[in-house]
């Protein structure tokens, strides 16, 4: 059952938390991005089709936002936070009425970031700082429905397509929920990170402890990349410098509905919109040390009015226009397009080198090695005609980009070639025409998508055979083709002999 279509998903996982027989999880493709599979528990409802934003269209207020740049008095709290710090001021509101907040934070081990919830200020420190990995919302949406029954308010900050899920499967409007969306440049992969955050571990032969996206050193806008290990050392790159935050920043690796996404307007999803408000220009005395951090502020509902008007006292502000607020931030305009190199990043990714790789190239600048310079100028060169032939013969792109799809697909059927794989499972899970595939994978493999999956499945056999004492009938369903008869038959159509015969022959 396709609960969406997989290139327009959004991950907000609202189908999962109102599955009424607990029938939806969610489990990471190939890049690492989390998409809902449906168990036999389905009793066909279809109240997962129903709540689902991509299905229904998506909710969006329809007020203009009033516009502010705005930072809070606390040093220490705009110190910790990536921009402002109006979040934190806008939670300890609610915070005072006995309300309960629900945002994101990193896991204990750093390498994953999921919802949680907290009713203390203490506890805010947890959420403070952005997460340049996508969230996990899990079952949060059911808690939240929760607590806003028992009456208690409740303040809910996340992406737009998570804010625009959680409304969906609330069906209602609440008096006491108050909303926060966070103005999205797009969701890099969970696993990438899991695995760029594993592998600084590994050169620094420690375990993180702590993680900053959004370091300010040297400033706010040229922000770093900070981790601390528990052997109190610290890895400190910037923007420009850390492979992983350029594969984000360079739209290379983010989730594929994001270069198409449908909450990019100036009219939101939340009562209330946070970001940093890039490009903020000001003589105003009390606005001019930008370089701490400056938050863009949009109200967008009376609800979200009346929040801000609680903190005014708490704050530093000044009304802006919307045109400022859209000339920092293009994502009130447009999605970001996807980096021309993208596919070729997860081609190198999927293959097991992807990140490693990239992280191994750029600290390659900083040595004088002959060897390094060289293989620094391949890349550049790579690099270069990949951006000439872009510019000088765009038509021929789409082919190339096609192509190393292509190889993610025989990358794909390699490492899932004993399961069950139709041309149209392919087709839909690789975003690819089933026709264009056919064609395009025997022009550069040289035979059919079937015709690969029976050749690496009699290869298979033909080890099990030989080297193990397996049955004929289990080596069969060991390599995918759990018909006694039909694998027989197609080994007897590749070799020559049938398994029995083969494996006497050693």
């Amino acid at each position: 059952m396709e609960i969406c279509e997989k290139n327009r998903c959004t991950g907000c996982q609202a189908c999962m938390n109102i599955c009424p027989m607990d029938a939806i999880s969610f489990h990471e493709d190939l890049k690492g991005f989390l998409y809902p599979e449906v168990s036999e528990k389905c009793v066909g409802c279809n109240a997962c089709q129903r709540v689902c934003p991509r299905n229904t269209g998506v909710q969006l207020n329809q007020r203009e936002p009033v516009v502010y740049a705005a930072f809070t008095k606390n040093k220490a709290t705009r110190k910790n936070s990536s921009s402002g710090g109006m979040f934190t001021e806008l939670a300890k509101s609610v915070l005072e009425k006995g309300g309960i907040i629900y945002a994101s934070k990193l896991s204990e081990d750093c390498k994953s970031v999921v919802f949680d919830s907290c009713n203390t200020v203490e506890d805010l420190a947890k959420f403070q700082g952005s997460k340049y990995v996508q969230s996990q919302p899990g079952l949060i949406f059911r808690q939240v429905k929760e607590t806003l029954l028992t009456g208690r308010e409740v303040l809910f900050i996340g992406v737009p397509c998570q804010v625009d899920g959680l409304k969906k499967y609330l069906n209602k409007e609440y008096s006491n929920l108050l909303v926060v969306d966070i103005i999205c440049h797009g969701v890099p992969s969970p696993k990438l990170w899991r695995d760029y955050c594993t592998y600084l571990e590994e050169i620094n032969g420690a375990k993180a402890v702590n993680i900053s996206y959004r370091y300010k050193k040297p400033n706010w806008t040229r922000f770093s990349l900070k981790v601390d290990f528990d052997n109190n050392k610290s890895y400190v790159r910037s923007k420009f410098d850390d492979p992983y935050l350029i594969s984000f920043l360079k739209e290379i690796s983010m989730r594929e509905n994001c270069y198409s996404c449908e909450y990019t307007s100036t009219y939101r999803t939340g009562d209330i919109t946070l970001a940093d408000f890039w490009g903020y220009h000001s003589y105003d005395f009390k606005m001019r040390n930008t370089e701490k951090g400056i938050s863009l502020v949009m109200i967008n509902t009376e609800k979200g009015q009346i929040a801000f008007e609680n903190i005014k006292s708490e704050i530093v502000f000044q009304e802006r226009t919307i045109k400022e607020a859209i000339g920092g931030n293009r994502s009130l305009k447009e999605p970001w397009k996807k980096n021309p190199v993208s596919e070729e990043f997860w081609h190198e990714y999927i293959q097991g080198e992807g990140m490693k790789k990239a992280f191994e190239e750029y600290d390659l600048a900083s040595s004088s090695d002959y060897i390094r310079d060289m293989r620094i100028n391949e890349k550049l060169g790579t690099l270069l005609t990949l951006l000439m032939e872009q510019s000088w013969h765009p038509e021929s792109m789409t082919v190339s980009r096609k192509r190393l799809e292509l190889a993610s697909v025989k990358v794909y059927l390699d490492e899932h070639y004993t399961g069950k794989i139709a041309l149209d499972d392919l087709s839909e899970h690789f975003f690819i025409n089933k026709f264009y595939l056919s064609k395009i994978f025997k022009e550069t493999y040289g035979t059919t998508v079937n015709n690969y999956l029976i050749s690496k499945r009699i290869t298979r056999a033909k080890q099990l055979l030989r080297f193990t004492d397996m049955t004929v009938d289990e080596v069969g369903a060991a390599v995918g083709m759990g018909d006694a008869n039909y694998f027989s038959r197609m080994f007897r159509k590749v070799e020559g002999i049938s398994p029995r015969e083969y494996r006497k022959q050693w």
